[in-house]
Formats: C-alpha cells, sequence, structure tokens
C-alpha cells in the first residue's frame, strides 16, 4: 500500500487510467493508487465502468519519467512526485470553491446523481448558498440553460472518498422523522 503522506485526488479514476494507457502490473497499480489489489483487478477486467480516468501526470501525482521506470521493471514500485505545487494544489482542493458561476454546475451535477439528497445538504457539501441550489433544482437559476453537470472530483473540489460518503450516507434520524411529520 502506498506510504506516503499523501492520498490521490481520484484513486480509482487513475486506477483506470494506469490500467488502461500503461503497461503496469496490477498490484503496482494497487500500490500506488492505495487501494485492494481486488478493487484494481476488477476495474481491469469490469468492461463498463462509470469512472472519470485522471492521468496522474496531468495532476502533478508522478512523472511520465518514473512510470516508464516502473513498466520497465515490474518489481520497481510506481514514486509519487510530492513537490511543493502539488501539495498546495491539495490543499486549495480542501478549500471552498474560488469561482463561484461553478458552483451551480457542481449542484446540477449532486442534484442529478444525488436525487435524495435536500438542497441544505447539497449546499453544506459545496459551501455555498441553499437559494442558489434550489433555484437549480427548480430550474429557476439565471444561466440555467447554459449549466454542464460537472462532476466535483474532476475540478478537484472533493476527494473520491468524500464524494461516495456524501452519496452512501444515511440520512439523519431526525430528519427523517421531520419529514414524516
Amino acid at each position: 500500500m502506498n506510504t506516503t503522506k499523501y492520498k490521490l485526488l481520484s484513486p480509482r479514476g487513475t486506477a483506470l487510467y494506469l490500467i488502461e494507457e500503461t503497461g503496469l502490473t496490477h498490484q503496482q497499480i494497487a500500490d500506488f493508487c492505495d487501494i485492494h489489489l481486488l478493487e484494481v483487478i476488477n476495474l481491469a477486467f469490469s468492461e463498463n465502468v462509470n469512472l472519470n480516468r485522471i492521468n496522474p501526470v496531468d495532476t502533478g501525482e508522478t512523472t511520465s519519467a518514473y512510470i516508464q521506470e516502473a513498466e520497465s521493471n515490474p518489481d520497481v514500485a510506481l514514486k509519487p512526485c510530492i513537490s511543493l505545487a502539488y501539495e498546495q494544489y491539495l490543499k486549495d482542493t480542501k478549500k471552498s470553491i474560488k469561482n463561484k458561476k461553478s458552483k451551480a454546475h457542481y449542484a446540477l451535477w449532486l442534484i442529478i446523481n444525488c436525487p435524495t439528497r435536500s438542497d441544505a445538504e447539497i449546499q453544506k457539501f459545496l459551501n455555498t448558498t441553499k437559494s442558489m441550489v434550489e433555484k437549480v433544482r427548480n430550474k429557476t437559476y439565471w444561466n440555467y440553460k447554459n449549466l454542464m453537470a460537472t462532476n466535483p472530483i474532476t475540478d478537484g473540489i472533493c476527494t473520491e472518498d468524500d464524494l461516495y460518503i456524501f452519496m452512501h450516507q444515511e440520512k439523519k434520524v431526525t430528519e427523517v422523522a421531520i419529514e414524516e411529520n
């Protein structure tokens, strides 16, 4: 498993890219992406995988030289490229979204893919206003016709694990009780 101090932004998306575009072994990919070997094998043999492929060279997580070195020798682990710029990039992704106009794109994606989530939960996840989420849901947002549902992972708004937890966490008992009344 990955022994570095950082986590990939989208480990499964990065693994899928490495499976399809490189000659790395499944074990090398599992170690680099810090996911289980069986999960990598499952990604490799699944036909319809609904994941965005993330190029780790483009995101600064490794270099093409490191990939070529690992491809030439299966015993060599793929090295991460931890630069100060990349560490700053990771810190920036945890902060609020800088461009407020793009929040509506992410809200639309969450509304489409998480229909059971309330406006307040989406608002809290994106750190935006509840009225903006309501307007996007009701299709009354001022620029609704130009909105494109954008996955928040691809722009570094959240990690894949954060989004998975948000999409699959159970609603609180108090919220369910309020909805019944």
